[in-house]
């Protein structure tokens, strides 16, 4: 989708397009899909299925997502 705007109109563009596509998930993906990987940190979650991994590896070990 390509979508064209003028620049003072992007801010509420955006917020009109998150608010669509949000309401096309369910709160698990929604949570889900805002969640971002520290690979800096001890440990970390899987932003596809919440299972929790140290960091460096190249895949999920529960859902084989790759994240490295």
């Amino acid at each position: 989708m390509m979508l064209a705007v003028a620049s003072m109109d992007l801010p509420d563009a955006l917020q009109a397009l998150e608010a669509r596509w949000a309401g096309e998930l369910s709160p698990e993906a929604y949570e889900a899909s805002q969640r971002t990987i520290d690979l800096d940190a001890e440990s970390t979650v899987c932003p596809a299925c919440s299972t929790p991994f140290k960091p460096g590896r190249a895949r999920c070990p529960g859902c084989g997502l790759r994240v490295g």
